[in-house]
């Protein structure tokens, strides 16, 4: 997989509003993220529609596969996300 940018390349000039937001799906500072931490997160996030959330997966699904992050390459074909789930299985996404 290739290298992703730093936080701080990432974040640019609000690094401390990244942080703040990273510290709420890390709250013990362990440097891992727990289900129930990213879930109550992501709840906040308002992805309340389908193009949302799915933008987001194929970002996660562009990051393990070592492409570029890029809206440019939001169209790419790329394998799904690999999430610890069975879901996709549940919900007749896979093919």
């Amino acid at each position: 997989m290739a290298a992703l940018p730093s936080p701080t390349q990432v974040a640019g000039i609000h690094g401390s509003i990244y942080e703040a937001y990273y510290h709420q799906v890390d709250p013990n500072g362990s440097g891992a993220i727990q289900a129930l931490d990213a879930a109550r997160f992501l709840k906040k996030s308002r992805l309340s529609d389908v193009a949302g959330l799915f933008v987001a997966l194929k970002l996660v699904a562009l990051a393990q596969a070592g492409r570029e992050l890029s809206m440019a390459l939001v169209h790419a074909d790329v394998a799904p996300p690999a999430l610890v789930t069975a879901a996709p299985l549940v919900l007749g996404l896979v093919q």
